[in-house]
């Protein structure tokens, strides 16, 4: 599991800042989220595009396969852009 800070929401992308263990920021990844991907917030499932910049969010990475879920068993995100901070 891997925790990011929400930087910025389009209609088309996101981007989020990857937090280490000390909460700094280490890498800078902007995603396009599948229509309808949904991202869980204060226990509810809601669209990517609700979560507002500086919201904290869950992502993780499969053993089996390389990509970005937002919920294990959930489509891997489309990776856009990753830039190292």
């Amino acid at each position: 599991k891997y925790v990011g800070k929400v930087v910025s929401s389009t209609k088309d992308s996101v981007t989020v800042d990857l937090l280490d263990k000390n909460e700094k920021a280490v890498t800078r990844v902007t995603f396009a989220p599948a229509a309808g991907q949904t991202v869980t917030l204060d226990k509810k499932k809601v669209g990517y595009r609700e979560a507002k910049a500086g919201t904290k969010l869950d992502f993780y990475v499969n053993a089996s396969r390389w990509g970005l879920f937002s919920n294990p068993g959930d489509p891997v995100m489309k990776v856009t852009k990753v830039e190292q901070l």
